[in-house]
């Protein structure tokens, strides 16, 4: 999965603004992400941080700026262009993960993974998707329930579920929108160990995240919003050391985390 596109950028966001109704939630927002690099946003509830990540893959229209992926360009004032390229952009790959697991409860965690790959039509071979869906759920901890439903599952296990689901496709770029806010504080650190095994391996990923010791662990940039603004864009060492008290009452306590689980 190492991703070999080095040198080149995974995503632009240039000028972005998104309002709802009267309030405007995304404020000029620009943000390169280079291939290979984990970014994490960060900032309080309300700051605008998932409407942003939503925007990426199109689950949310922007009214200003411009979305580029690689040479594809999602802008929302070109109605048809902004439809050419949301086709476009299901090719390139983006794998996306939710606050909530989103399984389909009538179907095994097997055939929950296999489904993307399988509407997209990503190959012909059901046996070898099968396969491969099989290979994703060893790698987040989850093969021995792959005929399990997820009912019978706990909280983590249905979002190590949801992650490989997201990589049964073979995304180019993961986003993750807040992927613990909904477990229990001690299921957090199963799910927070397989983002990071994904981080060592090169993978592009974009975190929104209330996680603040693994977003200080794992990513290369931490973005703090905050009013729908980007207010630091910084390496993580570098933003521990900024002078803004708010900013620094915010991260708290970044020390290292333990990962057995």
């Amino acid at each position: 999965m190492k991703n070999t596109k080095k040198g080149s950028t995974a995503l632009e966001l240039k000028n972005i603004t998104k309002t709802f109704g009267t309030t405007l939630v995304l404020k000029n927002i620009c943000l390169s992400v280079p291939w290979g690099k984990v970014i994490s946003i960060i900032g309080p509830s309300g700051s605008g941080k998932s409407t942003l990540i939503r925007s990426i893959n199109g689950l949310e229209t922007i009214d200003e700026g411009d979305i580029e992926m690689g040479e594809v360009s999602l802008i929302a004032k070109n109605k048809s262009k902004f439809h050419k390229s949301k086709m476009k952009l299901q090719e390139m790959r983006i794998g996306m993960v939710f606050q909530s697991y989103n399984l389909f409860p009538h179907k095994t965690v097997l055939e929950n993974v296999m489904l993307a790959p399988l509407y997209h039509k990503k190959n012909n071979d059901k046996q070898l998707l099968r396969m491969y869906a099989l290979a994703m759920l060893d790698k987040v901890g989850m093969l021995v329930h792959a005929n399990k439903y997820p009912h019978q599952l706990s909280g983590g296990q249905q979002q190590r579920v949801a992650i490989a689901r997201a990589l049964a496709i073979e995304p180019d770029i993961m986003l993750f929108d807040e992927p613990t806010s909904a477990l229990d504080p001690e299921l957090v650190q199963e799910v927070l160990k397989v983002i990071k095994e994904l981080s060592t391996e090169g993978m592009t990923m974009i975190i929104v995240t209330h996680e603040m010791k693994f977003a200080f662990e794992v990513s290369d940039r931490i973005v703090f919003m905050e009013s729908g603004k980007i207010l630091y864009n910084e390496e993580p060492q570098q933003m521990k050391k900024s002078k803004d008290e708010r900013l620094l009452k915010f991260i708290g306590n970044v020390a290292p985390i333990d990962y057995t689980i």
